[in-house]
This record gives structure tokens, sequence and C-alpha cells, in this order.
């Protein structure tokens, strides 16, 4: 199989279901400008650059997964363009927009934008107030984009009531765990699992997660409250500066 059209069909398979759109109305004539060029679109939350190259070449670029990036050759065979002379997954001309229906993918020429992280608050503007209540996580800041949280992992859900920290999801399964505010953020650690909240200047939070020396960072945003059955059981401790 193709080396493109591997990376596509398992991007496509990370998802649980996809739903297949109507076939659009008609391709685009022969005559149309030229569609050399980069080119943008989501599968399975994950954002591809395609950049079809004036001289017949092609990359493939999918965000935060460079050892699958790919290159080849294409082609224009009337109202379609061909990767890698793979006639399986064909991408349909529609003006300024490529159309793959066996993946129900859509490619178009401006960029798709995403959420932009701003800078963590101070030590002296952050408070400890700002951490409470429920948290979901919503983006993943990888070395060289940003990708929704569900397109690498379920959703994890956090609650904080004083210290105490409930977290959820795949990354932490069930678990409560005792928190210290320092320096405007809080900490946990046990053996081989780190675990650092912060919050930014937008008041959205940022979770590092340290695993066997690898880190995952997440933004989480606030979660709807009324979905929350109860609160944390136990004690609530006091956090201290």
């Amino acid at each position: 199989m193709k080396k493109c059209t591997a990376l596509l069909l398992a991007l496509l398979l990370m998802a649980s279901c996809c739903a297949f759109a109507e076939e659009p109305a008609e391709a685009a004539d022969e005559k149309d400008a030229g569609v050399s060029g980069p080119w943008y679109g989501i599968l399975n939350s994950i954002p591809l650059t395609l950049t079809l190259g004036e001289d017949g070449s092609y990359t493939l670029h999918a965000a935060g997964m460079p050892e699958a990036d790919s290159a080849g050759s294409w082609t224009r065979q009337g109202g379609t363009v061909i990767l890698d002379e793979d006639e399986d997954l064909p991408f349909i001309i529609l003006g300024d927009t490529l159309y793959c229906r066996a993946l129900n993918l859509y490619l178009g020429r401006r960029e798709k934008k995403t959420y932009t992280p701003v800078e963590i608050l101070g030590a002296e503007t952050s408070d400890a107030t700002l951490f409470q209540g429920a948290w979901s996580s919503r983006y993943i800041l990888l070395d060289d984009a940003v990708v929704p949280a569900e397109a690498l992992l379920d959703d994890t859900i956090i609650y904080v009531e004083g210290s105490k920290v409930a977290l959820t999801g795949d990354l932490f399964g069930e678990m409560i765990a005792d928190f210290t505010y320092d320096g405007g953020a809080m900490e946990f650690a046990a053996e081989d699992l780190g675990v650092k909240l912060e919050m930014q200047q937008d008041l959205m939070m940022r979770m590092t997660v340290t695993f066997e020396g690898e880190d995952l960072t997440a933004v989480l945003f606030p979660y709807r409250t009324e979905m929350l059955t109860s609160s944390i059981e136990g004690p609530e401790a006091e956090i201290t500066d």
C-alpha cells in the first residue's frame, strides 16, 4: 500500500466511526486554475497539510505526527488529483476544494485555525482559588502543533477541591491525590508520575503530566459543573503557600 494511503487510512481508523457525505454534484473542469500549492484540512481532529509541488511532487504532513509525514508524486487526471498513482483515493477538484469521497475529507486553501495557548500567570498574580472546580481537557500541545485532546486521548476530567484533586480519563484511570500549591502552581509527584497544574493568562488551566521522563501538556477548560454528581469524598485539606 502506498505510504500516503496508509497514513490517511491510519488517521481515519483512529476514529470510532466516519459518516460519509453525499457525493458532490460535479467535479471541476480541466480548465480550472492550477492545483499546485498547499491544501489544508482536518481528519479525525488531526490538522493535515497537503502540498502539491509544480514539479509533480507532494508532501503530506499530519500535525504532531512527524514520523507519519509522507512524500511522493502526484498527477492530475481530468477533474481529479491522484497521489502516487493510487486511484483508490482520488481527490476530486471542486474549485478551491479537494474532496476525497472515500475518507469524507475536504481540503481547502485556507489553513484551519486552532487554539493558541497564552502565557502562564506568574506567582505574583496567580491564586490558589483559580484552580478550584471542574476542568476538562480540550487541547494537547505538541512540539509543532496544537491538536484537539480527543485526537490523542479520551476526555480527561479533573476536579479540584482544596488541595485534593480527582483525576479521571485515559491518562489516570481513577485517582485522587493531594497536591501542593507553590509559586503559582499545584503539583503532585509519586514514583514515575508527576502532574503540574498552572493557570494561563486567559484563565484556562495548563496541565503537564510527566511519566517515565516524558512530558504531555494539555490545556483544560472549565467543565460543566452541573454534570458532576458528587464532589471529592473525604476532608478538605488546606492549601498553604
